[in-house]
């Protein structure tokens, strides 16, 4: 996930740097560009955040099945 994410900020960042290599600078091209990075950085974010909220739910989850294996066969 990271790497596709950075690799596509790279990609779009060589896109902007010859938009503004061309003289004059097309306004056009350059607003679809950083609507582009505006919308990855959206992506990733949402999926980052995603992970954060899944993981530890996951491993709360794990440690009361535990829990409830030890006590079932204790008792």
């Amino acid at each position: 996930m990271n790497r596709k994410f950075l690799e596509n900020l790279i990609f779009l960042a060589k896109k902007m740097c010859d938009i503004y290599n061309v003289k004059p600078i097309d306004q056009d091209a350059l607003y679809e560009v950083r609507s582009e990075i505006y919308e990855a950085g959206r992506k990733y974010n949402r999926a980052h955040r995603h992970k954060q909220i899944l993981m530890p739910v996951l491993i709360i989850l794990a440690l009361l099945g535990l829990a409830w294996l030890v006590y079932s066969i204790l008792f």
